[in-house]
């Protein structure tokens, strides 16, 4: 199954590790974390900076998406329940 992260990108959703609101950038981790991600090309930002709404980190790399987490949430819960 996959899972819609805005502006045309989807992923495997088994490849989701983690979905972070924007606002945790703040905490000194998850900022030093995306750092990282970016000097290693693995951040993707989907939409401008200013737009993003949450972090979507895969095994692949790290993705800024438009979309928030409870959305995000929706659609991995929605599909969950769809297989049951």
């Amino acid at each position: 199954m996959f899972l819609h992260l805005g502006t045309d990108k989807s992923i495997l959703k088994k490849d989701v590790v983690a979905i972070l609101n924007v606002r945790t950038h703040s905490a000194a981790a998850t900022g030093e974390f995306l750092e990282i991600a970016r000097d290693e090309k693995k951040l993707h930002l989907l939409t401008e900076p200013g737009k993003i709404k949450s972090y979507v980190l895969t095994v692949k790399g790290v993705y800024g998406s438009p979309i928030s987490c409870a959305t995000l949430k929706k659609r991995v819960e929605t599909e969950i329940i769809e297989l049951e």
